[in-house]
């Protein structure tokens, strides 16, 4: 989830922008909060909001299902091409190949299989 805090109207600027630069790095962004307020930036409200949002987030993991945006297949898409050719020997490479992204066939069918693994193979990547 992305949230955007701003006394301004560019929020919405800043969010999509927000949003683009998440998906890029292959977050899979569910929804946006937007807050606007006349009064200054508010660091403890906005850590206890995030401190609430990661706590309904880890209530609602097991039953969540990502949904991955058509920039993010591309990408994996991408990717997996390049780093298929190379020897193995760089970091990018042999990250794909020990969480088993060669294997998958889509962005989302690598993000169904990590959810779907046990905690402790989680904490181990």
């Amino acid at each position: 989830m992305a949230m955007v805090s701003a006394t301004t109207n560019g929020f919405l600027e800043v969010g999509e922008l927000m949003e683009r630069f998440m998906e890029s790095l292959g977050i899979i962004i569910d929804e946006t909060a937007y807050h606007t307020t006349f009064t200054p930036f508010d660091e403890a409200m906005a850590d206890q909001t995030a401190a609430a949002i990661v706590r309904a987030l880890n209530t609602l993991r097991d039953g969540v299902v990502p949904e991955t945006s058509e920039r993010q297949e591309l990408a994996f898409q991408s990717y997996k091409r390049d780093y298929a050719r190379r020897d193995g020997s760089d970091a990018e490479s042999r990250y794909w190949r020990e969480r088993g992204m060669f294997d998958c066939a889509t962005f989302h069918e690598y993000v169904e299989t990590r959810r779907k693994l046990p905690e402790s193979v989680h904490a181990e990547r």
